[in-house]
């Protein structure tokens, strides 16, 4: 595992992605810790985890969990898990069920939260600021560099994301990690294919 932090005002961002990217190729678990000087750790009373339904960080994120609340500065802390609904809101209910029973399966006590985006018409940045502003840890996927970018738009894209809401620990997770089973309704397309593959945001 690797702990880098977060360079959000890099001067060269193509180095910069280029490394990072580079250390998931070679299949290690990847931290980014984008550390807010003005609010630090807050009061340590909650953490949100943004969850993708599919993709194997959230297995990763699950044990980050379980080790961080064991410790006695985050003993007390409340866990959301939260996750955007970018198909049917009908099928929010079941798809909560389902993140339940993943938590119970890795004896991890936490809430859940499904946010119907396509509903309410918001950008998964405005849900994740709306959502997670309070948090006093926020725990989010990596975004891959997708074809054509540079690593200043991926770096800026990612800021864009994380900015406002506290310190942000962006995760990429080895193939060590199984991807957890979401048994989603069989005419519902999971919300990742919605967003167009593997994104910063929720995992």
């Amino acid at each position: 595992t690797v702990l880098l932090g977060w360079a959000r005002a890099t001067p060269d961002p193509d180095r910069f992605s280029s490394l990072v990217h580079g250390l998931a190729s070679e299949d290690l678990n990847v931290l980014l810790l984008d550390y807010d000087r003005d609010r630090g750790w807050g009061e340590r009373r909650r953490i949100d985890v943004w969850w993708r339904l599919s993709g194997n960080d959230v297995a990763f994120s699950l044990v980050l969990i379980r080790s961080l609340t064991l410790s006695d500065e985050w003993r007390n802390a409340q866990v959301r898990f939260l996750t955007v609904n970018a198909g049917d809101p009908a099928f929010a209910a079941a798809i909560a069920r389902e993140m339940y029973r993943v938590l119970e399966s890795y004896r991890v006590e936490a809430d859940v939260r499904v946010i119907n985006s396509a509903f309410e018409g918001r950008s998964f940045p405005d849900v994740l600021r709306a959502e997670s502003v309070d948090a006093d840890l926020t725990i989010i996927g990596i975004a891959d560099v997708e074809e054509g970018h540079t690593g200043e738009r991926w770096v800026a894209d990612t800021n864009g994301i994380v900015d406002r809401i506290g310190t942000t620990l962006i995760v990429n997770a080895s193939s060590s990690f199984d991807e957890p089973l979401i048994r989603l309704p069989s005419t519902m397309a999971a919300p990742a294919a919605a967003e167009g593959g593997k994104e910063v945001g929720y995992e």
